[in-house]
């Protein structure tokens, strides 16, 4: 009994204290998040919802890893001081300098791609950049490695549609990174006052560091002008034939051109252009061609350009690629309907020179001689964009 006595004193001796000099309770935590220690990072026990939480030091590798939702993550031990920091994430700039449809690339599957460059630069501060790439779709995933930290060019070379050699450049798919977005514009200041689509674009650079934190910049711009431009392109009903490589929504096409139940959209007329090139001869009378309304609302005429004021219809002629514009005062436009203001669905206008050879039959010559293959109109509407329809 006296011996267990003795023993009794050192049992019960001084309690275990923190540096704070609390007491700690066995079976408690003296913290909130505490800390473990294993001499490998192979020693880890399976990061699961036991210890969530859970930061170990690993002493091999001299870091903090923490168990997360996600698994073991890594907290860096690193920079002034050996203080103990977060992985800082690149520092990176990107910027469009250049691209338009002006240049664009046929890549020989039904798409195209606009000829385009522009610059980055990728820096970590705490360690090396292991990749910087280029996302077109803007789904996380780099679709395009850039060939640097900082730059400007690519290894590519690529030939325009007007045939020029570009080096160094980019392509960007025409049709991906678009957002598409129905708007009607009140056709105040000499603005479009209609229905129109509205098509951004985005792209996204990606910069990764050599301990996986990811920096990732958005660059904006229009549909087809990227060069300092972070509007937008604007498709009327008159022009969306024209974007077609833009891959427009079906349902926007409906929308706009006022054809789907869910649209208060005017629907744009449909017009049909006759032309015979046998028809006509070096003479001043000859009528050049018939335009008859198809269907739709073809009310509210106007001039589309200032030389043709007080005209409704511009012609215009061509021979192969070539196109030639005629003043207003070369031809004459013969309405043959009920109400030329409001006019209905098979009504027609002839086209005819007034006193100027348009068009002749001769195959001597180009189209500057006034040798006709086809005709085309440009048809103006006030407050609103022009339509052009060539001869059938």
């Amino acid at each position: 009994m006296m011996m267990t006595a003795g023993l009794s004193g050192c049992i019960g001796g001084t309690d275990v204290e923190t540096d704070e000099g609390d007491d700690v309770i066995l079976g408690e935590s003296p913290d909130d998040w505490p800390t473990y220690y294993v001499p490998t990072a192979s020693s880890l026990p399976t990061c699961d919802s036991t210890i969530l939480g859970r930061l170990y030091y690993v002493e091999d590798v001299t870091e903090f890893q923490a168990c997360t939702s996600t698994g073991w993550t890594t907290i860096n031990i690193g920079g002034g001081g050996a203080a103990l920091v977060l992985n800082q994430a690149p520092l990176l700039n990107a910027e469009l300098y250049y691209g338009s449809d002006d240049w664009m690339n046929d890549d020989g599957d039904g798409t195209h791609s606009l000829i385009s460059r522009f610059r980055w630069n990728a820096t970590d501060l705490d360690g090396s950049i292991a990749s910087v790439g280029v996302d077109y779709d803007n789904d996380g995933v780099v679709d395009e490695v850039l060939p640097g930290d900082v730059g400007s060019s690519s290894e590519g070379s690529f030939t325009s549609s007007s045939g020029f050699v570009q080096n160094g450049f980019f392509l960007i798919p025409v049709e991906q990174g678009l957002t598409f977005e129905r708007t009607v514009g009140t056709g105040g200041d000499g603005g479009w006052g209609g229905c129109a689509i509205a098509v951004h674009r985005m792209i996204s650079v990606i910069a990764v560091d050599d301990d996986g934190g990811t920096t990732t910049v958005r660059l904006l711009s229009s549909a087809t002008n990227l060069v300092g431009n972070t509007g937008f392109v604007l498709i009327d009903p008159y022009s969306v034939d024209e974007h077609d490589y833009l891959e427009i929504p079906q349902a926007d096409i409906d929308w706009v051109n006022g054809v789907s139940t869910a649209s208060t959209c005017d629907q744009i007329p449909v017009f049909t252009l006759t032309f015979d090139a046998n028809a006509v001869s070096s003479g001043t009378t000859d009528v050049l061609g018939v335009l008859t309304l198809v269907s739709g609302s073809a009310t509210n005429f106007a001039a589309p350009y200032g030389d043709c004021s007080g005209s409704e219809i511009k012609v215009g002629t061509s021979a192969g690629n070539d196109n030639m514009g005629y003043p207003c005062d070369t031809f004459d436009v013969q309405y043959s309907g009920s109400d030329s203001a409001n006019p209905q669905a098979g009504d027609t206008w002839t086209i005819v020179e007034d006193g100027t050879d348009i068009c002749t039959s001769t195959t001597v010559g180009d189209w500057e001689s006034g040798l006709c293959t086809s005709i085309y109109l440009d048809i103006g509407f006030t407050g609103k964009n022009y339509l052009r329809i060539y001869s059938s």
